[in-house]
């Protein structure tokens, strides 16, 4: 099973976008048998970036995955397409950081499951292979 990373990336810090995600690679890899799927393990390191090439390898790694995990402590504007397209593909969708009655009615209508760590959203996460 993979879950899909979702969160925000360019409105943060590089690096924090990379220490939450390395985090939950190491969490699926101890304690469940899902592997997690990291955009930025994908994208180049260095630019020019090419917008439609990120956003295709994006949703191609989305569309190969089982569940989605939801940074939601400040999601990005691509957090939001990626839920929605995750929402259409029937993948699952986990939200972690933020408390449902906190978050949009959007992101309500299109998640699953609100959890307030990021260590429930993976295990909640690789529990919903479908």
């Amino acid at each position: 099973m993979n879950v899909y990373l979702a969160g925000a990336i360019e409105l943060i810090d590089l690096e924090q976008a990379r220490q939450w995600r390395n985090e939950a690679k190491v969490l699926f890899e101890m304690h469940t048998n899902a592997r997690a799927v990291s955009p930025l393990d994908y994208e180049p390191e260095e630019g020019p970036y090419n917008d439609e090439q990120i956003v295709n390898t994006d949703k191609a790694l989305l569309a190969r995955c089982q569940a989605v995990l939801v940074d939601g402590r400040q999601p990005g504007w691509g957090t939001a397409m990626e839920v929605l397209l995750a929402n259409q593909q029937n993948i699952p969708v986990v939200v972690w950081g933020l408390d449902r009655e906190h978050a949009s009615i959007w992101l309500r209508h299109h998640a699953t499951l609100f959890v307030p760590s990021l260590a429930e959203g993976v295990i909640e996460a690789a529990g919903l292979d479908v």
